[in-house]
């Protein structure tokens, strides 16, 4: 082989390698998913009044109600965003239909409370006849695995509820964060920070 018939085949590998390289980094490179940071919530920690367990909110909200013990009921708290506003329309006395309306923001429900196990199969049963599931699926909340849907009710004409529930040493968790999916998109975003910053005290 000439010189000249070489030189050419070089050029010809050269030019090859750069092609294959260009297309690596334009192609490749460009499809990898680049690892975003999550900004953490400005956030102030609350804690129910039974010390069962603690929970971060965005520091804007408030507290609204927090309940104790009473009866099955172990513990309550509702949590409202600054802007959270709804209304309701009267209806006919006997009739349970469209009538509450999300308007703007949110609120947050816990609820903590010691039904038997049989008591959890039939709450489980009304709710699930009371309500419509949008979407399910299974979560962790502080290590223990629990169930995590979007649901609506029939009384709700407007709006929607984020709805997290977990079994723990025999007590029923449930956390229901209910929005107006047009004026609050953020929901579930925040429901689920909240979630991730549950702790079990007890």
């Amino acid at each position: 082989m000439n010189k000249k018939g070489f030189a050419s085949i070089i050029l010809v590998v050269v030019i090859v390698v750069i092609i294959v390289v260009g297309v690596y980094f334009v192609f490749v490179k460009k499809s990898e998913p680049v690892a975003q940071q999550q900004t953490p919530m400005n956030t102030i920690k609350v804690t129910d009044k039974g010390n069962l367990y603690s929970v971060e909110i965005p520091k804007d909200w408030k507290v609204t109600r927090s309940t104790g013990a009473e009866g099955v009921s172990l513990s309550g708290m509702s949590i409202d965003s600054p802007d959270w506003k709804l209304h309701s329309i009267k209806v006919p006395e006997g009739e349970y239909t469209d009538s509450v309306y999300y308007d703007t923001g949110a609120s947050l429900h816990i609820a903590v409370s010691n039904y038997s196990a049989d008591e959890q199969n039939q709450q489980l049963l009304i709710r699930n006849g009371y309500s419509d599931q949008i979407s399910k699926k299974n979560i962790m909340i502080d290590g223990v695995s629990g169930d995590y849907y979007i649901n609506t009710i029939p009384s709700l004409a407007v709006g929607q509820g984020l709805v997290a529930s977990v079994i723990y040493k025999g007590n029923s968790y449930s956390l229901v964060l209910g929005y107006n999916p047009k004026t609050y998109p953020q929901a579930e975003t925040v429901f689920l920070n909240i979630l991730n910053s549950f702790k079990f005290m007890k």
